[in-house]
């Protein structure tokens, strides 16, 4: 991130798991980082922008998938990022 980048809330690093399905195709990946409105998931097969999405994360401290629903904001490089 860059220093002069303004965010309402911090990001925090944070590799977690992540499913969803993507025209009828599960699809893995991994979140880079995390805050309290969105995260930076890097994925083999990344959506359209404004597309809403189901994802499932797993946090490695957790036996449950916590379940969110996000919409791609951005696209950039192997990834992309949600709101």
């Amino acid at each position: 991130m860059a220093n002069d980048e303004k965010r309402r809330f911090p990001r925090f690093a944070g590799s977690f798991d992540v499913k969803y399905f993507l025209d009828d195709e599960l699809v893995e990946g991994q979140t880079e980082d995390l805050s309290v409105s969105g995260a930076y998931i890097v994925s083999a097969r990344i959506p359209l922008t404004q597309r809403v999405l189901t994802l499932k994360l797993y946090p490695e401290y957790s036996q449950q998938a916590v379940s969110i629903e996000a919409r791609v904001a951005r696209v950039k490089d192997a990834g992309f990022g949600v709101e």
